[in-house]
Order: C-alpha cells, then sequence, then structure tokens
C-alpha cells in the first residue's frame, strides 16, 4: 500500500493553488443528459454526454459536476418517427428538442435555458436516431454566447441574495437543521462576492457539529480496525479535526495499531499528526469533510 497520507499532505498544497486559479471564474458543470419521448442506448446516451462535454468544454466554463454547486442540465426530448416517402424509398426522420437549462444543482433556482432543434433521418428509425446523435454539435456559437450570459446573471443572484441566503442559514442552524444550513451556503460558487461571508458561516456550522463528526468517524475508524480493514481505518482517521475533542482518542487508536500492521500503514499513521497540520491550511477541508458527514451519518 502506498503512503497515502504523506502523499495527500503533498497534494492538499497543489490543491489550494488550484482552487485560488480558479477563483477568478465561475465555473460550470455538466450534469447527466436526461432523455424523454423514446429510449436511446447506453453508447448512444454516453455519446451524447461526451458531444455536450466537449461542447461546454469550448466555453471555457467546464468543470466536473460533483465539484461545482451550479450546472448545465441537459434533456433530450425525442418525437415520434415520421415516414416520409421519397418516390424510391421510404425515409425515417426524427426531429428532437436539446434543452440545456443552467441551474443551482440542488435544487433551486433555475437561472436559465436554452433549446436547440436537432434531427435525424435514416432508411430505418434505428438509423434515423443514430444521425440525429451523429449531427449534434460539439461547438455552438449561440451556446457559447448563452453560458457566458448565465455567468453574469449568477454572479449578480448570489451578489444580490447574498444577505437573504446567510440570513436563512443562520435561521437552520438555530433551529438544529445543521444538514439543510451546510447545503445552502455549499450552494453558493466560491467566484461569488458572496463567497467569504459563505465560507465564514460555513465555518461556524461546522464548529457547531465538529464533535458529532469527530465521534461519527472514531467509531468508523475503531469498527475498520477491529477487522483489519486498515485502508478504510486511515480513510476514517482522516477526517478527523485535529483540535476536536476525540482527536486524543484517535491518535491513540493510531499508535495501538503501529505494531499490527505492515510498514507502509505505519508510515502513514506517524504522519497523521503532519497531515492534520496541513489539513489546518486548507480552507475547504472541513468543509469536504462536512458534505461527507451530511451524506453518510444521516442514513
Amino acid at each position: 500500500m502506498k503512503n497515502t497520507f504523506l502523499i495527500l499532505i503533498c497534494a492538499l498544497g497543489m490543491a489550494l493553488g488550484n482552487a485560488f486559479a480558479q477563483e477568478q471564474q465561475l465555473l460550470l458543470g455538466l450534469g447527466e443528459v436526461q432523455v424523454s419521448g423514446g429510449s436511446v442506448t447506453s453508447v448512444q446516451k454516453t455519446a451524447v454526454q461526451g458531444k455536450l462535454r466537449t461542447m461546454l468544454a469550448a466555453t471555457g466554463f467546464s468543470a466536473e459536476a460533483l465539484q461545482v454547486p451550479v450546472v448545465v442540465q441537459p434533456e433530450l426530448q425525442l418525437m415520434e418517427p415520421r415516414a416520409v416517402e421519397t418516390g424510391t424509398k421510404t425515409l425515417y426522420v426524427i426531429d428532437a428538442n436539446l434543452t440545456y437549462t443552467v441551474k443551482q444543482k440542488e435544487g433551486n433556482p433555475i437561472f436559465g435555458a436554452q433549446a436547440k432543434r436537432v434531427s435525424g433521418s435514416g432508411t430505418s428509425t434505428a438509423l434515423a436516431l443514430s444521425n440525429l446523435i451523429s449531427n449534434l454539435p460539439m461547438q455552438d456559437a449561440k451556446f457559447n454566447t448563452f453560458v457566458a450570459e448565465m455567468k453574469t446573471e449568477i454572479m449578480d443572484y448570489y451578489s444580490k441574495q447574498c444577505q437573504n441566503l446567510i440570513a436563512e442559514s443562520n435561521r437552520l442552524v438555530e433551529t438544529g437543521q445543521y444538514a439543510k444550513a451546510y447545503g445552502l451556503l455549499s450552494n453558493i460558487p466560491i467566484e461569488s462576492a458572496c463567497s467569504s461571508t459563505a465560507s465564514a458561516a460555513l465555518k461556524a456550522v461546522y464548529q457547531k457539529q465538529r464533535d458529532a463528526i469527530c465521534t461519527y468517524y472514531l467509531l468508523q475508524a475503531k469498527s475498520s480496525a477491529a477487522a483489519k480493514q486498515y485502508d478504510q481505518t486511515l480513510q476514517a482517521l482522516k477526517k478527523i479535526d485535529g483540535d476536536a475533542p476525540c482527536a486524543k482518542e484517535a491518535f491513540a487508536l493510531a499508535e495501538s495499531l503501529k505494531d499490527a500492521v505492515d510498514a507502509d500503514v505505519k508510515a502513514n499513521l506517524d504522519a497523521l499528526k503532519e497531515y492534520y497540520k496541513a489539513q489546518a491550511s486548507q480552507n475547504n477541508w472541513n468543509i469536504n469533510v462536512m458534505k461527507d458527514y451530511f451524506l453518510h451519518a444521516s442514513k
């Protein structure tokens, strides 16, 4: 097993530099294309997704959908095939509307949408559908303009709604709805004018939940250690805040394992304290831990 922690300590510094570089522009993710009005094969759906990914990348504002709160959600709405007699043979034509909706990944708001008409024809409906997918563009000047306009509208929205969003998150925290407060605040793009205020509010949510998060991952670490699943133990331990009350118990657990594991695992356990120090300098570390916690702890 590789020295996971030692590698991650270096990677954390690189990630911070990359995040700083990205703050200069708003990035949009690409949601999974939804198909309605008909069916396509998994291969065809992958081909559509690939073309859309290329088209979004051409705008210069693309990112993985899991990493950003605002996405382009595509939908391909297929129409009923129609037969066209050409005199010598019958051609089948399938029309479709390809709609791009720019929205917050989790719920509202919806910032805007653009639709494009596409079609394909062939001597069979299967060939017509295949040709329709082939006809989908990988570059579109109108789409580029649309995305640029959406970028401005999104930034304006979060700037104007910042106080309302923070006030709502505070209300959720006061009533113990920490997961909802996290969801609301984490949907504010880091590039927006509201980002620094949202970041401070997220840290406040984390502080409220820090002990619960620590206890949750410590129990995971103990359970996996008892089962001798040391990879999972390490994954759980690295989600524990080094300043949290239960961190001492986490260190004790790590120490107790050193005589039972191989050299690579031991090296990772020895690196725990340095790893925690590196985490403390990363603004987004506790936010990512909260995301994992709220995603899994409630199940």
